[in-house]
Order: structure tokens, then C-alpha cells, then sequence
């Protein structure tokens, strides 16, 4: 980590999706950005494709040491699971699209509970949380000139896959004029079923 003492750092927790899913997904995101309306969205970095779990807004690099022992004391509290995944959606609604997303399966509520536990242990506001992985966001953002069926109508079906989740991930995000950077900064592994 670099930066003077006073450099604060915007951070956030969650978990990545796993490079095969990651290789599958990209190709059929490949496939949407083709479309002549795909040039409406600022396209993610695969690379950089995660399950978000919790803002943290600005962090301050010396406090990087607490977060990340917080961070294991949920991680302890929660065992290695996977999740399964599929289909894409729009933020807030099909037809009114300024995110477009990628769908992780969390019916029993694993992602749910660990995202609760990991805002509790670092005393951020419990927040509402959906299970997904943000592909683009519009350009045009608060305009609701996209929808849904617009953007993957003929792209095809999205892959079927699911995610080990097997730790927790502290990120730093970059942002620049390109997709946002993620930094890892601390990965902690769950505790074995």
C-alpha cells in the first residue's frame, strides 16, 4: 500500500466469482457489447467481476489492520459454500435499465447473512443487499432511456454456473477515466465445513 498518511481510500468487501465462470461470463458479455446501443453502457472490467458485500466509502490506510481483523472474525463465523448463478437483470427495473447485472443464486441467504455480519463487524448501516455482479452501468445514468430487452435480446442466453465462495476480499478501488481498478488489499479464507 502507498500514499501519505492522510490519503484516504475508497474500499469496499466481497467475493470474486472464480476464473471459469469469470472466462464464460466474458464471452457472452463480449457478445453484448457488439450491439451498436451497447456504447450507451461504461462496460466493467472483467477482471475485476466480484459479488460486492459492503461499501466502506473512504478508509483511511491505517485502519486497513482493523478491517481486516474484523473480516476474519466473520469469515470464522461462516463456512466454504457455493452459490449458484445465471441470467441477467436491470437495476431498477427491465425497462428502465441503468445497471445492467449478472445473477447469483442466493435462496438460502449464505451471501445475504455474511453481507449482514460483515456490515455489523464494521459498524456500517445494514443495507439492502441482492446477490449479482454489475456488468454496465448506463452512461445516461437517472435518463431510463435503455431497457433490458434492448441490450441482450438477441445476445443469447447468459452462462449457467455457480461461484465457490471460499473468502472474503477487502478491495480498494481505483477509478480513473477507464472501468474502475480493484486492489486487493487483505483475502481472508472462510472457515472449512
Amino acid at each position: 500500500m502507498s500514499g501519505a498518511a492522510t490519503d484516504h481510500w475508497r474500499c469496499f468487501v466481497g467475493v470474486p466469482i472464480g476464473e471459469e465462470l469469470r472466462g464464460e461470463l466474458a464471452a457472452y458479455v463480449a457478445r453484448l457489447r457488439e450491439r451498436p446501443d451497447a456504447r450507451a453502457l461504461r462496460w466493467s472490467d472483467p477482471a475485476g467481476w466480484h459479488v460486492s458485500l459492503a461499501f466502506l466509502g473512504s478508509v483511511s490506510p491505517e485502519a486497513i489492520p482493523a478491517v481486516t481483523r474484523a473480516l476474519k472474525g466473520v469469515a470464522a463465523a461462516h463456512t466454504v459454500f457455493s452459490a449458484k448463478s445465471g441470467g441477467v437483470g436491470a437495476f431498477p427495473t427491465p425497462r428502465d435499465m441503468r445497471v445492467l447485472w449478472y445473477g447469483i443464486d442466493d435462496a438460502a441467504g449464505r451471501l445475504h447473512s455474511m453481507a449482514s455480519d460483515v456490515r455489523a463487524a464494521l459498524l456500517l448501516e445494514d443495507a439492502k443487499f441482492r446477490a449479482h455482479l454489475s456488468l454496465a452501468r448506463s452512461r445516461e445514468a437517472g435518463r431510463g432511456t435503455m431497457s433490458l430487452g434492448t441490450i441482450a435480446g438477441e445476445a443469447g442466453d447468459p452462462p449457467r454456473g455457480e461461484i465457490r465462495v471460499d473468502r472474503l476480499e477487502l478491495y480498494r478501488s481505483h477509478v480513473s477515466k477507464g472501468p474502475a481498478q480493484y486492489e486487493v488489499l487483505a483475502s481472508v479464507p472462510l472457515a472449512r465445513p
